[in-house]
């Protein structure tokens, strides 16, 4: 019934009187406050669940694991209410294997219970490094030294023989087994094709021929001279570059002046000997005085050629 048909004003009254009495009614009102108290009860159901699936407040501290062996991680992540996983093995020489290096979440971050940490850990073994017939015999000291190093190995022991392609190599050894050796074609002998697989950072040992007229040459001076000159002049004597070592910090390196020389001046080695130097930032103090003479470094056995006494000393076993 609408406003417009009730014309007689004690109906009009009559009909809110009603109105008022029914929103004020118990039935009314019993109902409103359980459709309200429901939806209540049912925000609040949905928020403890959320609590409970999610832990929330509920988080722990992450722990540094970094430098930790992985061994021991087990009981100690266990206590801590975490997981963990590896995620990445990574070799660097000289790091203790089986080391956390790097670990997700880092240290001191806040997660849930049970959380997975992801983790890089040092390998336990090295990758292995292929190496190549080519790659090595026939070619000079100087660029198989370089390539050793290019590969994460190191250059090891190094003898010479008499023989022909001066400065050469002629075989390539790693903890005294032959990998490679020049063949001999009028034996028939052929060139290996496949590769010989090292362990990364394994020390290479090599064989290098010397001209059969060759005669020691004597060891110039370099000390107190700048990097860059005293390479030309190792170079322009038919030695080779052997180790340079950096004492302090340099940004200038082919500016850097030589203190240190291995062998010293003076002394006689044959062509090809690596000479290894010292090198640093600043001018030398003692290279001022006028009547310096420069001493003579105590010899370092690591990486010093030793002449074969035997001139026929065969390449073969």
């Amino acid at each position: 019934m609408s406003f417009e048909q009730i014309e007689d004003p004690n109906k009009k009254r009559n009909f809110f009187v009603e109105l008022g009495y029914f929103l004020s009614s118990r039935y009314l009102l019993k109902h409103l406050f359980l459709i309200i108290g429901s939806f209540v009860a049912l925000i609040l159901l949905i928020f403890w669940f959320l609590g409970v699936y999610t832990n929330h407040g509920d988080s722990r501290e992450v722990p540094d694991l970094v430098n930790r062996p992985v061994k021991d991680l087990g009981i100690f992540m266990k206590a801590n209410g975490l997981r963990y996983a590896i995620s990445e093995e990574r070799w660097i020489d000289g790091k203790q294997p089986g080391v956390v290096l790097e670990q997700d979440p880092v240290a001191g971050s806040r997660v849930k219970e049970n959380r997975m940490i992801y983790l890089t850990v040092s390998a336990i073994e090295p990758p292995s490094v292929k190496l190549f017939y080519n790659s090595f015999i026939g070619l000079t000291y100087e660029n198989v030294s370089k390539k050793i190093k290019a590969l994460g190995l190191k250059v090891g022991d190094t003898k010479t023989i008499k023989g022909k392609g001066a400065n050469t190599v002629a075989r390539v050894s790693c903890n005294g087994d032959i990998l490679f050796r020049e063949m001999d074609p009028s034996k028939y002998e052929r060139k290996p094709t496949e590769a010989r697989l090292v362990p990364k950072g394994s020390k290479i040992d090599l064989v290098i021929y010397q001209e059969i007229d060759a005669s020691p040459k004597r060891i110039p001076m370099l000390q107190c001279s700048a990097f860059g000159e005293a390479e030309v002049v190792i170079k322009s004597h038919q030695f080779v570059m052997g180790n340079v070592n950096i004492v302090g910090e340099i940004t200038d390196t082919v500016n850097a002046f030589v203190w240190k020389q291995d062998p010293p001046a003076g002394s006689e080695a044959i062509m090809g000997t690596p000479i290894k130097l010292w090198l640093t930032k600043d001018f030398p103090e003692p290279c001022n005085e006028e009547e310096y003479v420069p001493s003579s470094p105590e010899l370092n056995n690591e990486n010093t050629n030793n002449t074969e006494d035997e001139d026929d000393e065969e390449l073969g076993g």
